[in-house]
C-alpha cells in the first residue's frame, strides 16, 4: 500500500457567477460546516467529513486562504522583522496594508504591527526566516480559509470532493471550490519470478502467500526443502527464505521484477545469513551411474559420520 492522496478545498474570491456544480448523484453530504470551522477535534471539518461512509480515515489541516497583492513585491532580509514594499507608492501602501493585516511572504505568514507608507516599510510580528530577496510575492488575507484533507486509509487516487455553498451562503463574492493538491499513487501490483542456479519460478503475484512461495522454490530441481515466512514492510512483503538441506555458502536467489507495478515498484534479494559447511565435510561425485556401491576412504574409527545420496542427470 502506498500513500494516498491529500485533496484541499480552498475559499477564495471570485465573481458570483462561477457556479458551483451539485453533488454528484448518490454521493453523501455533510453537514453544515461552518467557514472557520476548525480542522480537528470533537465538532470539526474532519469530524464532519469522516461521517461520511465512503471517507475512511483522513486527517485536516487548517491555513488561512490568500489572494496575490497584484502589482506589488516585497524585500525582506532574513532574519530580519522590518520588510520594504515595492513599486508602491504611499497612497498605495495606505491603501493595500495595515496594521493587524495578515500577510503571507514565502511559505511564512505574519500580522503587521506596524506601517510606514514612507518608505513603504512594514513591520512584522516576527523575523522572516526564508532567503533574503528583493522582489518576493506578497500575500494577503482573502478572509476565509484553506483545509488540507489528507486521505489515510484509502489506497490509489481519490474522486475529487465537491464543495457547495449551503442556503446561509453570504459575503462579498464569497467562493467555494476543491481541487487536488496531489494525485494519490495506485498500490503495487503485478508479478515477479524468483531464479536459483538457472532455474525460474512461474510468475508469482506480488501479494502471493509464504507456501506459495514455497511450493515455487521447491518445485524446481535446484532447490531442495525450504522454509518461507511472510513479513509486512511499508508498501508491500518482505519473504524470508530459509535454506534447510542445502549444506554451506550458496548462491543467492535472484529476482525478475519487471512484471511489477506501482511506483517505485522494486524487489530485491539479500543475504541474512550465510551457510556453514560441517566439520569435515567431504563430497565426492561418483562418475558412473550404473555403479550400485560406492566405497568411502579416510574414514577415522570410532567416528560416527553421516551420508547423503542425491542423485542428478543432465537436466540437473
Amino acid at each position: 500500500t502506498l500513500p494516498p492522496p491529500p485533496h484541499n478545498i480552498k475559499k477564495s474570491p471570485f465573481p458570483d457567477n462561477k457556479k458551483t456544480p451539485p453533488p454528484p448523484p448518490g454521493g453523501e453530504t455533510t453537514e453544515l460546516i461552518s467557514v472557520t470551522e476548525a480542522a480537528d477535534g470533537a465538532v470539526s471539518f474532519e469530524s464532519k467529513l469522516s461521517k461520511l461512509s465512503s471517507i475512511g480515515t483522513i486527517s485536516v489541516t487548517r491555513d488561512y486562504s490568500f489572494t496575490p497583492v497584484v502589482g506589488k513585491t516585497v524585500a525582506a532580509t532574513s532574519t530580519s522583522n522590518t520588510v520594504t514594499v515595492t513599486s508602491c507608492t504611499p497612497n498605495d501602501c495606505r491603501n493595500d496594508f495595515s496594521v493587524n493585516d495578515i500577510i503571507k511572504i514565502g511559505e511564512e505568514t505574519f500580522t503587521i504591527t506596524d506601517a510606514n507608507p514612507n518608505p513603504n516599510q512594514m513591520t512584522l510580528s516576527s523575523n522572516f526566516l526564508g532567503t533574503s530577496q528583493t522582489a518576493g510575492d506578497i500575500y494577503t488575507w482573502a478572509f476565509g480559509y484553506e483545509w488540507t484533507i489528507t486521505y489515510v486509509s484509502h489506497v490509489g487516487d481519490q474522486p475529487l470532493i465537491v464543495a457547495t455553498g449551503a442556503d446561509n451562503w453570504s459575503g462579498v463574492n464569497p467562493t467555494i471550490q476543491a481541487y487536488t493538491v496531489t494525485n494519490g499513487e495506485a498500490p503495487i501490483s503485478g508479478s515477479f519470478r524468483l531464479t536459483y542456479e538457472g532455474e525460474s519460478t512461474p510468475p508469482l503475484i506480488h501479494e502471493c502467500t509464504a507456501a506459495e512461495v514455497k511450493t515455487a522454490l521447491e518445485s524446481l530441481t535446484t532447490v531442495g526443502v525450504v522454509g518461507v515466512s511472510r513479513f509486512v514492510n511499508n508498501n508491500g512483503h518482505d519473504y524470508l527464505v530459509t535454506f534447510t538441506t542445502e549444506l554451506g555458502p550458496l548462491n543467492v536467489i535472484t529476482v525478475d521484477d519487471s512484471e511489477l507495478t506501482g511506483p517505485s515498484a522494486k524487489a530485491q534479494v539479500n543475504t541474512m545469513v550465510s551457510g556453514v559447511l560441517p566439520t569435515d565435510y567431504r563430497q565426492l561425485t561418483v562418475a558412473s551411474g550404473s555403479a550400485l556401491s560406492q566405497t568411502v576412504t579416510g574414514l577415522t574409527k570410532g567416528t560416527a559420520y553421516i551420508f547423503r545420496v542425491r542423485s542428478y542427470n543432465s537436466e540437473g
